[in-house]
């Protein structure tokens, strides 16, 4: 049964599976509350592990998360259906999948949140096992993201449609996703708004395939591909074009706005653009620069 209008402050739980978990319920407020030190793995290889961590919710909507912690976890927030809630200002780092997983879950903000250091890597690795600052899946639309940190992740924010189901919509704004172990942003999915953002001393700034009716504004790109001898990272070299900064290849790429970025000092463009390098659907057409 549905458990709406619940309050939860100052609560303590470490040593589990997961902190929290909850379900169906609306009018929630989660604060001051920490859920640390439960579920990791960072020896875990390649692909997902069940719904552990920090914090799990299943359908609660229009609820507040506010001034949490969950940190050294599986995954620090997992949303599944989860709408028009306000996650602000919560501490949920290092974790050794993803500190933010949404799936099926629109219209949220997320404000002024530590999403730092999603990575799960071992020595010489490429690819950091798909661990993520934040995570984006199956419909998860018209969210908007204002001034989080989501630094040194294996990505720092991810919109993938593993399985064809796309996130739209999405608004991200001045959001810092630098020193990515890959990369900054990536995104495999149409219809996103990128303004003011950081995407520097990744692998890839913006790497943004299949990615049409996108809008880049006022973001900087800087210092990608120059190699963790100089601060940064240089993993999954493009053989084309090596790095760059804002990166719109292997997909199609059509209605495109970049204006005014500061895109520099990058192993590669400073914006790459290629069409056609797969399959002849693949256009890159209708962009304005």
């Amino acid at each position: 049964k549905a458990c709406s209008n619940v309050t939860l402050k100052n609560i303590r739980a470490h040593g589990f599976e997961t902190g929290l978990q909850a379900s169906d319920g609306a009018g929630w407020v989660i604060e001051h509350c920490d859920f640390s030190d439960n579920y990791t793995d960072m020896e875990f290889g390649w692909g997902e592990y069940k719904r552990v961590g920090g914090i799990v919710l299943d359908r609660i909507c229009g609820s507040t998360i506010r001034n949490n912690k969950a940190q050294r976890v599986w995954n620090a927030l997992d949303m599944n259906q989860c709408n028009d809630n306000l996650v602000e200002n919560n501490l949920f780092s290092h974790a050794s999948n993803v500190c933010l997983k949404m799936m099926e879950s629109c219209r949220n903000s997320f404000i002024r949140n530590d999403f730092s250091w999603g990575l799960r890597i071992k020595p010489g690795e490429v690819h950091a096992r798909d661990s993520t600052g934040v995570l984006m899946e199956n419909g998860s639309d018209n969210n908007y993201f204002y001034r989080n940190d989501v630094t040194h992740g294996g990505d720092g924010i991810f919109l993938r449609a593993l399985n064809g189901w796309v996130c739209s919509g999405n608004v991200f704004v001045e959001n810092d996703c630098s020193y990515a172990h890959n990369n900054g942003f990536e995104a495999w999915v149409p219809g996103n708004t990128y303004i003011r953002n950081k995407a520097n001393y990744c692998s890839y700034g913006f790497w943004l395939g299949g990615s049409d009716r996108t809008v880049l504004i006022g973001n900087e790109a800087a210092y990608n591909g120059i190699g963790v001898e100089k601060g940064g990272h240089n993993n999954a070299t493009d053989p084309g074009f090596k790095h760059g900064g804002i990166v719109i290849v292997s997909g199609s790429a059509s209605h495109i706005i970049v204006d005014g970025n500061y895109c520099h000092h990058n192993v590669g463009g400073g914006i790459n653009l290629r069409g056609y390098t797969l399959d002849k659907k693949w256009r890159a057409w209708h962009w304005i620069i």
